[in-house]
């Protein structure tokens, strides 16, 4: 039996509804041709994620350069390893992120800078090479973005959100990260989104009887 994390970084459903759509279809489907399976959803923004202050980066240092922690360091290290572990005790991933400013959302972000770390999700090689800790489990990535962003707009470049999650997963290992893009008209658009979301639901049911 595998476990599947079904990792949520929308806030406001109903502005996210499109990709949440594309999500749910994607766990029904995962859920039907993998009936044994565990589910266990995480939202970021219901979280309890450990600050990322003074004496969170001194623990982190402290490992690095093999010193003992202090006990203020310790108590938030061991924070931190609490989510750490419960990321790797999964067996595959299913993201959903909105576009917010070009990239992800600041929660999502805090979610994955507690997450990677020396140690616990990737290691320093010779020259300062990372390597992930986390190789071989799979991801899929349903992003929602505005259809100004699409291919051949001319704007494209201008989107660090999927640029920077699969750069995050890759730090820790994950090699095989599959993305499905819902795209949203722009604001005063009347132009329709609903075929190219009909296709990414589509996509979401195929992936999910082979993930």
């Amino acid at each position: 039996m595998a476990k599947l994390l079904y990792i949520d970084a929308s806030v406001g459903k109903e502005r996210s509804a499109p990709m949440l759509e594309v999500g749910k279809v994607f766990l029904d489907a995962y859920q039907e041709t993998h009936p044994n399976d565990q589910l266990e959803p995480f939202n970021v923004w219901d979280a309890n994620l450990e600050a990322l202050d003074e004496v969170t980066m001194d623990a982190s240092y402290a490992i690095i350069h093999r010193r003992n922690h202090t006990a203020a360091q310790a108590a938030a290290w061991e924070k931190i390893v609490r989510i750490v572990n419960q990321f790797k005790a999964a067996d595959k991933y299913v993201f959903t992120v909105p576009m917010w400013h070009l990239g992800i959302p600041y929660r999502l972000k805090h979610y994955l800078d507690l997450l990677i770390h020396p140690g616990q999700t990737f290691q320093y090689m010779v020259g300062e090479k990372a390597q992930g800790l986390l190789p071989g489990k799979p991801a899929v990535v349903v992003y929602s973005r505005f259809d100004g962003y699409r291919d051949g707009s001319g704007f494209e470049n201008y989107e660090s959100q999927k640029r920077f999650m699969e750069k995050a997963l890759r730090v820790i290992g994950f090699t095989r990260i599959h993305s499905i893009v819902v795209v949203e008209p722009m604001p005063g658009s009347q132009q329709c989104s609903d075929p190219e979301n009909a296709r990414a639901k589509d996509l979401a049911i195929r992936m999910a009887t082979r993930f």
